[in-house]
Formats: C-alpha cells, sequence, structure tokens
C-alpha cells in the first residue's frame, strides 16, 4: 500500500521515527569517494531532520564526504540516506555543542581540543525500516525529499 499526499500518515511516521533516531547516540556511518566506500560507528545526536557527529577535518569520512556528500547511516533496523556537509566546529554551534555534550560529554571532553575538529551536519533524505505487523514483515520507506510515505509488506512466499 502506497501512501503519497497524505499527509497525516506522512508526518505520524516521521514523528515515530526521528523519535527513535533521538533516543539513538551510537550509528554506523558510511562514507564514499573514488568507489571507495568505509564505514565505522560514530557518536551522533539527531535533531529534527539532521544528524550532526563530531570528527576531524583529516579523517577519511570528511575527505570523502567533502568529494561526495551521500552518505548512509544505520542503527537497528533502520536505514537512512541523506547528504552530509561540514558546518564549522563545535564552538560555531553552540546549540548542537550543548546537545551532544548532554549525550557524549566524555568523547567531547576528549576530543574537543583537537585542533581540526568539525562537526558534520547530515540532513536525512531517506529512512527505510523493517516492522513486523501482525507476525508479517513490512519495509517502510519515507522519502523527506518528496514527503512521501510507504508500507509495504515483505512476501516471503
Amino acid at each position: 500500500m502506497i501512501y503519497k499526499g497524505e499527509r497525516i500518515m506522512f508526518i505520524s511516521a516521521i514523528e515515530d521515527v526521528l523519535k527513535k533516531l533521538e533516543a539513538k547516540f551510537i550509528m554506523v556511518l558510511a562514507t564514499s569517494s573514488k568507489d571507495i566506500v568505509t564505514a565505522r560507528n560514530m557518536s551522533v545526536i539527531t535533531v529534527n531532520d539532521k544528524i550532526y557527529c563530531q570528527t576531524d577535518k583529516n579523517m577519511t569520512k570528511t575527505l570523502q564526504i567533502n568529494e561526495n556528500p551521500h552518505v548512509a547511516y544505520c542503527i537497528d533496523n533502520i536505514q537512512i540516506t541523506g547528504k552530509a556537509k561540514v558546518v564549522g566546529n563545535s564552538y560555531e554551534n553552540k546549540r548542537i555543542l550543548a546537545e551532544y555534550k548532554k549525550r557524549h560529554n566524555s568523547s567531547y571532553e576528549k576530543y574537543k581540543n583537537v585542533k581540526d575538529e568539525v562537526v558534520i551536519e547530515t540532513t536525512i533524505e531517506k529512512i527505510q525500516l523493517w516492522e513486523y505487523k501482525d507476525g508479517k514483515p513490512y519495509i517502510i520507506k519515507l522519502n523527506l525529499v518528496e514527503n512521501t510515505f510507504e508500507s509495504k509488506e515483505y512476501k516471503i512466499e
């Protein structure tokens, strides 16, 4: 069943998923450039439709994002794609810094003095997750760019 233009259903679904993401503090981030894909666990915060993490501007992930902003995150049964960019450092992003310190103070304290520290902001474009309803698997797809929602049973037989 595909729901296009049913704004209430889309808003409800996206609010539910974003609430789940806000409760997650470690996600796998995948980046790529020049046909090389890399992935690593990251300490993250999710604020509305954005995911933030702290890193060094010289790390592979940052260099790849500078060449190719298309990234993916995953956590549990949730897969996320979006566009990432460097948005300065922690001190230039006071609101993000405050949220980051609430959830990842030890990481922040450990890396706050890194000379080339940067904040990466990912704007979420698509989310896909698996859910079970009445014992049946469903693939849920949310497209935040096109504001569409799809819930489709995954047929095993």
